[in-house]
């Protein structure tokens, strides 16, 4: 990848990535939901009430076979 003054790049214990400039709004504006995301269901996992049947659907769509 080429970077260019200007660019962002972050790395930490997995990896390092480059965002090109033109792209940082877009990319601070993903990153935001996300987190905000990601704080909701660490909440939710607080409370006790983290739904989790969506890993067992995905998995059976996959073909995984879950045992009880």
């Amino acid at each position: 990848m080429v970077i260019a003054p200007g660019d962002l790049i972050v790395g930490d214990g997995d990896g390092v990535v480059c965002v090109p400039f033109d792209f940082t709004a877009d990319i601070l504006k993903a990153t935001e939901a996300r987190h905000r995301a990601e704080l909701k269901q660490l909440d939710e996992i607080k409370q006790g009430n983290n739904d989790r049947a969506w890993v067992d659907a995905a998995l059976l769509r996959l073909g995984v076979q879950i045992d009880d």
